[in-house]
């Protein structure tokens, strides 16, 4: 329970940076659609052009 807290906590002191700072913004963007692409690429975790 104290876990969920501890999150709910995290997610609302970085909610002005998210509104106010683009870089910010962009970079937690980029982070997240990179895991959604390794998600579900069927090379096992590899993007196309990444070295072995």
């Amino acid at each position: 329970m104290g876990l969920v807290q501890l999150g709910r906590l995290l997610r609302t002191a970085l909610r002005p940076d998210y509104i106010l700072n683009e870089a910010f913004r962009r970079e937690l963007l980029r982070v997240h659609n990179r895991g959604d692409a390794l998600a579900l690429c069927p090379t096992g975790g590899e993007l196309p052009g990444q070295a072995a």
